[in-house]
């Protein structure tokens, strides 16, 4: 069942085609200019970046067309491998902080089963600023989360993201106030707090660039918590059906 409230099935269907031709497309170009030239020049540069946006534009379209779990983490691990790769390559600006808060965070939705000093360091490694990326209030949040299975105090790190800065405050409030606190920004707050955001206000374009509004990240928090899902399960954005 479609699980986004904005645009209809046939939109998501038709849309996830072109996606998984577009990638099939760049991928066959990047397999074989490298067949061909054994070497990762500009163009292979280039289209790889494209196919990180397009994986990870992919498993917002699964989510919001009613895909099951199995097959977001299909396209999260495929998003993974492609991320790193790119951000291994020469010259590369490494991995975003929008890379490293959806890598983080998908991975405790998803349940992914690998060590996480591991994981870790392998994002770590691929920071563009370590510091600015991994030092990050949420980014902590999660890796300590991965590290030590269960929610543990961020009050030493920084807020990086100052239109998360409600957000923060569910981290660092006690205990009885957190669920509150984390309504009240999904209904009121995360939306506005995105209004920065390159794909803001997406679904009134014309053209189909609309993949849905969708916070992984805020759904890990809930999950780390462990909120009830009755008292989640109607706020807007929030992808209830990983948590």
């Amino acid at each position: 069942m479609i699980r986004d409230k904005i645009k209809d099935e046939a939109y998501f269907r038709n849309y996830l085609q072109w996606q998984r031709d577009t990638i099939k497309e760049f991928s066959d170009l990047i397999s074989k200019r490298l067949t061909e030239t054994g070497v990762a020049d500009d163009d292979v540069k280039r289209w790889s970046l494209a196919l990180v946006d397009y994986y990870k534009e992919l498993i917002y379209l699964l989510y919001s067309y009613g895909s099951p779990k199995n097959d977001i983490l299909e396209a999260y691990q495929n998003y993974a491998q492609k991320a790193l790769e790119s951000a291994s390559m020469p010259n590369s600006e490494g991995l975003t902080y929008s890379d490293v808060e959806l890598l983080s965070s998908l991975a405790i939705l998803l349940d992914i089963n690998q060590d996480s000093a591991t994981f870790i360091d392998t994002i770590k490694n691929k920071c563009t600023d370590d510091e600015f990326n991994c030092e990050d209030i949420f980014i902590q949040f999660f890796f300590r989360y991965m590290k030590f299975g269960k929610p543990m105090s961020v009050d030493d790190c920084k807020i990086q993201d100052k239109g998360y800065v409600d957000l923060a405050k569910v981290l660092l409030a006690p205990e009885t106030e957190k669920l509150e606190l984390f309504k009240e920004f999904m209904q009121k707050k995360w939306y506005k707090a995105n209004k920065e955001s390159p794909w803001y206000d997406f679904h009134k374009s014309k053209e189909e660039i609309y993949v849905g509004y969708w916070a992984f990240e805020c759904a890990a928090i809930a999950k780390i918590y462990g909120f009830n899902i009755d008292d989640i399960k109607l706020l807007p954005y929030l992808p209830i059906d990983l948590i």
